[in-house]
């Protein structure tokens, strides 16, 4: 399944972020977390470095982790970059202070996995910045990989943070950020030209006749490792 952070339509509306607030809502997850100076930060998903170079420029000591060879090509520019999968990064336990994941998890296919070794690499005391959709549905609903697809119900995020040792510290709806992105990307797309993203993101399906549509939320939470 081809990454959808890779569509160069799809890039070009986002902008270099690639979600739903942008380096806005990540600068506000900064000024929340007041790292120290220096701190050791993995950005983790960092598609073409947006938040790595914001992290970098910040005076933190930031990697950047993704799967994508084109999309880290272009990371590399603003920092240091990792090619590995969420459920085994190549570091050491207790490696980071902090760690970035900005719509990202969803696309994973075993959160809980890549929330174990999360916490595996993130120290006592260190915070986690989660931003990404959620979406209340049946677990059973078939869809392809896609950050919409992938996403589970804020209920089950916190059950799987909880289980992976972390505790929620900070939450908010950022609500009026995905909106203001959906609307952007229907009006660029006309909501035909990226089935999988913007007309999900926004309307109701031919298939959803007479079903209650899905409540979808983009959501900023941070939570700390024990």
């Amino acid at each position: 399944m081809p990454n959808p952070y890779e569509n160069p339509e799809l890039r070009r509306i986002c902008g270099g972020a690639l979600r739903p607030g942008g380096l806005e809502l990540t600068r506000e997850a900064l000024d929340l977390c007041s790292f120290s100076p220096g701190a050791r930060i993995l950005d983790l998903g960092c598609g073409p470095g947006a938040t790595l170079g914001l992290l970098r420029a910040s005076g933190f000591k930031a990697l950047g982790v993704d799967l994508s060879l084109g999309l880290l090509e272009e990371a590399r520019e603003q920092g240091a970059v990792l090619r590995a999968d969420f459920r085994r990064l190549p570091l050491r336990d207790a490696f980071a202070d902090g760690l970035f994941c900005e719509c990202s998890l969803s696309l994973a296919e075993d959160k809980s996995a890549a929330l174990d070794e999360f916490s595996r690499v993130l120290k006592a005391g260190g915070l986690l910045v989660l931003s990404d959709l959620f979406i209340d549905r049946p677990e059973e609903e078939p869809g392809p990989r896609t950050c919409l697809a992938g996403a589970v119900s804020e209920e089950k995020m916190l059950l799987l943070l909880e289980r992976a040792g972390f505790r929620l510290l900070h939450r908010r709806d950022c609500g009026q950020a995905l909106k203001t992105l959906a609307a952007r990307l229907i009006w660029e797309f006309e909501v035909a030209a990226l089935p999988e993203t913007a007309p999900r993101l926004c309307r109701r399906g031919p298939e959803r006749a007479g079903k209650a549509s899905p409540k979808t939320a983009c959501l900023l939470l941070i939570a700390g490792r024990a």
